[in-house]
This record gives structure tokens, C-alpha cells and sequence, in this order.
């Protein structure tokens, strides 16, 4: 398809995006969940599993505001808001596997506002449930070893984010999965070596002060 023809299509997904929230399709939907969340928690039921999908239905609407609309934080910052009531009704499941998950997920979205230390703690979270599962071969637990390492790796923390990847590597094999890891994995040398260059290049720099010629 040539790219005119691409372009002319990808701009008519937009323009409907942006029609169906002016025609106020997502307000109604967000009304719709916020009515659902209100009949549930009335009926006492905080954990509910339903509960927990309608918080995270209210979550990817202002996900999705704020990628869309001008009050991109706001919406974000409720997003978030609507996840940590989600996280707290899997919490009082004791739903350890979607716990888990969840909190993996819910550092992604944290990581995408910006909030990298808090992305580390809620991904160690769950990383850490994880490793109590029955998962033998690792699949469960990939997406939580990489999203944790990435996150260690974003806040400097890379002896970290090195042994959790190679952890997962020795646990899952030569895989094809495991080409995630490896390649998040090569991140964190591509880090290393750049921070031994910044080092050598200051080394190998001397000021008049020191007397010797500056390294060509």
C-alpha cells in the first residue's frame, strides 16, 4: 500500500478517535463504569472480581485520555488512582497470580507517568509474588523479571537489573522467550559501557594542573 494511502487512512483513525470522544462516547462510558463500581461496592462485595475489572475498565479510559486529550496528566494521574483500587481488590482476593500480574502491569503505567522509582517498587512486587508461583518452566514470570530490570536499569540500579535478568536466563533457558531478556539484558552492558567510556574519557583528559599532555 503506498505510504499517501497509509497516511490518508491512519489520519481517518484519528479524526474517528477524536469524534467519538466529542460525541461523548468515553464520558458515557466512563459514567456507565463509575455507575457499576458504585452498585458494587454499595453491596459490600470489595472483593469482587468484577470489581476489580470495572476499576481497571475506569483505568484504560483515562489511559486513554490521556493519550488523546490536552489534560494528558490529569488523566493519568487518575488512571493510576483507578489501578491502585484494582491492585487492593486482588489483594483482598489472595489472587496471587493476578496480583502478580497486575502489578507488573500497573508499573508499566507508572513508568509511562514518569513515577520510576515507584514503577521499581510495584514492579519488585510483583516480581517477588511471582517467584513463589508454580512455574517451572518461567513464562509466568518473564514479563516480571523484564519490566522490574528495565525499571532498575531506568533509576541506575544496574548490578540489579543484571542479576535479575540473568536469574530469569538460567531459569528459562535458550528459549524464544527468553530473547526478551537477553535483549534487555544487552541494555544494561550498552549502560555499563557507556558509563566506562564517560570514565576513560575523564581519565584520559588532563587539566594544565596535573602537568601531563591530554590523551589523543
Amino acid at each position: 500500500m503506498p505510504q499517501s494511502k497509509k497516511q490518508e487512512i491512519n489520519g481517518r483513525s484519528d479524526r474517528r478517535d477524536r469524534s467519538l470522544q466529542d460525541c461523548g462516547y468515553d464520558r458515557q462510558a466512563c459514567k456507565t463504569y463509575r455507575q457499576a463500581a458504585s452498585a458494587l461496592e454499595a453491596s459490600g462485595e470489595t472483593d469482587n472480581v468484577v470489581l476489580a475489572e470495572t476499576y481497571l475498565a475506569l483505568m484504560a479510559v483515562h489511559f486513554h485520555r490521556s493519550r488523546h486529550n490536552k489534560d494528558g496528566a490529569r488523566n493519568m494521574k487518575k488512571a493510576i488512582a483507578w489501578y491502585d483500587k484494582a491492585i487492593e481488590v486482588y489483594r483482598q482476593r489472595a489472587d496471587v497470580r493476578d496480583l502478580s500480574a497486575n502489578l507488573t502491569n500497573m508499573s508499566a503505567l507508572l513508568f509511562q507517568a514518569g513515577q520510576f522509582d515507584r514503577a521499581v517498587e510495584v514492579a519488585k512486587e510483583g516480581l517477588d509474588i511471582a517467584e513463589t508461583l508454580d512455574d517451572p518452566h518461567g513464562h509466568f514470570r518473564l514479563p516480571a523479571w523484564n519490566h522490574y530490570a528495565t525499571y532498575c536499569r531506568q533509576v541506575g540500579k544496574l548490578d540489579e537489573a543484571e542479576k535479575t535478568l540473568k536469574r530469569g536466563l538460567n531459569i528459562i533457558g535458550k528459549v524464544h522467550a527468553s530473547g526478551f531478556l537477553i535483549e534487555t539484558l544487552a541494555g544494561v552492558y550498552e549502560e555499563r559501557a557507556q558509563q566506562l567510556r564517560q570514565e576513560a574519557s575523564q581519565l584520559m583528559v588532563c587539566d594544565a594542573s596535573c602537568g601531563s599532555p591530554k590523551s589523543r
